[in-house]
């Protein structure tokens, strides 16, 4: 499965499940949450969990030209569980009860150079990922969880609370 979206401005979200796809989403994800803190570096250069084997994974690049902008991975629940988990099993387990299906949407990373769009491309990619949760089973629940040092940022981005 890939489906593209061209978007304006030049920037593209390419959605797939292909593996080369995925090799280029995880290198982008390696290294943001590695400049970020929130890992250590990896001698493959790519950030791979447990979730990202979960049947139903789906890879999110953006794209300018063939410059690559940000990526992300949309996570259906299943056998692996979902990355906020480790984080916030409590939470997760709440949502799990009401017995509807789960879909996180995560591991956003923009790569530096291109980090004066942000908004606009996790915009882009977090519309990509609604899309996606529009096409599973119905009254499917999306997750999003961030570091709370982009609380504010996404609280603006989304108008949440």
């Amino acid at each position: 499965m890939t489906t593209r979206a061209d978007i304006e401005a030049g920037f593209r979200v390419d959605l797939s499940n292909k593996v080369s796809e995925a090799d280029a989403v995880t290198r982008l994800v390696h290294d943001g949450f590695v400049e970020a803190g929130f890992s250590t570096p990896r001698v493959s250069g790519r950030r791979v969990i447990g979730p990202y084997l979960n049947p139903g994974v789906v890879f999110a690049i953006c794209r300018s030209g063939e410059n690559e902008v940000a990526s992300g991975v949309g996570i259906p629940d299943g056998p692996f569980g979902l990355p906020s988990d480790r984080a916030f099993p409590d939470l997760v387990g709440d949502l799990r009860s009401h017995g509807r299906p789960v879909f996180e949407g995560g591991s956003l990373v923009v790569a530096p150079r291109w980090r004066r769009h942000r908004r606009r491309v996790l915009v882009l990619l977090l519309a990509t990922f609604l899309r996606t949760v529009a096409h599973q089973e119905e009254g499917t629940l999306m997750v999003v969880s961030m570091h709370p040092r982009h609380t504010r940022f996404y609280q603006a981005l989304l108008g949440v609370t």
